[in-house]
């Protein structure tokens, strides 16, 4: 908070921050946004360059690019949309314990460790929150609803829509990649995903 305010009343010229920053930045003068990684959409991309020159003058913006940025993205989009397997892991696994006893998420993952589902608990588990198949007793406990199915597939999961989200994350991901690596204008290439036209030359 100190930070955000310091360079909102322009007693700081540099802020370093992840892009959450920007949605409260409403600063005229900003001169430049530099990016270190690659932003995951274009229009992630293209709110967080729309802080920079805001009064209209000339300001620049610098994209910092790594084809391994892809590679975390790709890791996070998988992370949260998981697959029927390990769904059906973690509610396998949460069914085990006794019923009467709510499970830590640190508990539910050792159960799982060494399955090939490490790590997947907590996006498994806010899924089937979702749905109201799996409680939350507010201090960290997790227990499954007692009159849920045991087979996960009955749970009323759309496994198809998850799929889908993350092909249609992918794919935007996708053509973030082209934007980085395109030849030609890449403030035309911005407005054309838009749907609009850009006048005169780049």
């Amino acid at each position: 908070k100190q930070a955000q305010e310091r360079f909102m009343s322009g007693g700081a010229r540099v802020a370093v921050a992840t892009n959450a920053f920007g949605m409260g930045v409403d600063r005229a003068d900003v001169r430049a946004v530099v990016h270190v990684d690659l932003p995951r959409t274009v229009e992630g991309y293209y709110q967080e360059v729309g802080r920079a020159g805001r009064d209209r003058e000339a300001a620049r913006c610098l994209l910092l690019y790594n084809p391994y940025d892809t590679r975390v993205h790709e890791f996070l989009i998988d992370r949260s949309h998981p697959p029927p397997a390990a769904l059906a892991a973690v509610w396998r696994t949460l069914r085990g314990f006794p019923p009467d006893e709510p499970v830590s998420l640190a508990q539910l993952e050792q159960a799982l460790r060494g399955d090939g589902h490490d790590g997947v608990a907590e996006t498994c588990l806010r899924r089937l929150m979702r749905i109201d198949a799996v409680q939350f007793d507010g201090y960290g406990g997790f227990r499954a609803h007692p009159m849920a199915p045991d087979d996960v597939h009955q749970l009323g999961i759309d496994f198809a829509a998850i799929e889908a989200h993350r092909e249609h994350e992918l794919g935007k991901l996708a053509l973030m990649r082209r934007f980085v690596h395109h030849p030609g204008c890449r403030h035309s290439f911005v407005l054309d995903y838009f749907g609009e036209a850009m006048d005169g030359d780049c």
